[in-house]
């Protein structure tokens, strides 16, 4: 779509595209625990965490993991897996 739009409106596309994205995950959401527990992040390779993905049978848990390991890799930050695992676990329990 970006190549018909302006720059402007592909910005703008892109924040809405980016809400969508955390609406759906928030759908698929519980209520947070009281406390946080320790944060440890998931072991699972990406191959892994793709599998887990599709096994889930959600096509917005694979396009939401797909995206966590594209911005792992360029920010190597734990959370990017810990949201992939995540999704699919919470997808996959519906």
């Amino acid at each position: 779509m970006v190549p018909y739009i302006s720059e402007a409106d592909a910005r703008l596309a892109a924040r809405y595209a980016w809400q969508a994205c955390a609406a759906i995950y928030a759908w698929f959401s519980e209520e947070l625990p009281a406390s946080t527990p320790d944060f440890t992040p998931p072991t699972e390779r990406h191959e892994d965490l793709i599998d887990r993905a599709v096994t889930a049978s959600g096509a917005h848990s694979i396009k939401f993991t797909e995206a966590c390991l594209r911005e792992y890799e360029l920010n190597p930050k734990p959370v990017y897996l810990a949201a992939a695992y995540d999704v699919a676990q919470r997808v996959g329990n519906r």
